[in-house]
């Protein structure tokens, strides 16, 4: 197994939230380990739900919606031939939270009642239930970053300080850093 590796730069796509627990050497420079210790990916859950037809279609809906619980639905399966279908629920911060701290039983028959909330008549058609937490996942700590904890220019600024050669490349936080103002990625 590789524990180390030696280099003169790298691309990092490791997320901050697992960064911060990778030991550098040398240290990151003071700046940049602010950043990466402070830098916020909330919680988000990915609940997907495999239906034997697509019963929401019966009532000439399309699949998408929202809820008023801080989650949006989609219908991956939308314009697929076949009658089976997916739902995928994606629910974000404090209700996404709020579902992490159930047991497994309780976060099923919630996000089952939570779905049939949105699409009436879900369980008759259900076949199974996959759910993906990416608060729970130690490759990822965290899945969405909340627009209250967006970065700043001081921050990329501070990632660039220290003189190493790093350049971070993941959709969630370079793309924020593109939309603060910044026309580059190289941190």
């Amino acid at each position: 197994m590789l524990d180390h590796i030696e280099g003169d730069a790298a691309i990092c796509t490791i997320p901050y939230t697992v960064l911060r627990r990778v030991p550098v050497t040398p240290e990151w420079s003071p700046e940049k380990r602010r950043v990466i210790d402070n830098i916020y990916y909330g919680p988000c859950v990915r609940t997907t739900y495999q239906v034997s037809r697509r019963y929401w279609e019966d009532e000439e809906l399309n699949g998408s919606g929202t809820s008023d619980k801080n989650f949006e639905v989609w219908h991956p399966t939308y314009g697929k031939p076949g009658k089976r279908g997916l739902l995928q629920a994606y629910n974000y911060e404090n209700y996404a939270h709020e579902l992490d701290q159930l047991s497994e039983a309780d976060w099923l028959e919630q996000t089952i009642r939570d779905m049939d909330e949105v699409f009436p008549g879900l369980r008759p058609s259900l076949e199974t239930v996959v759910v993906k937490s990416w608060a729970n996942d130690p490759w990822q700590c965290g899945g969405v970053r909340a627009l209250s904890h967006r970065p700043d220019e001081n921050q990329f600024r501070d990632l660039q300080a220290g003189g190493q050669s790093m350049v971070c490349r993941g959709a969630r936080v370079a793309m924020e850093w593109l939309d603060a103002g910044s026309n580059h990625i190289r941190h």
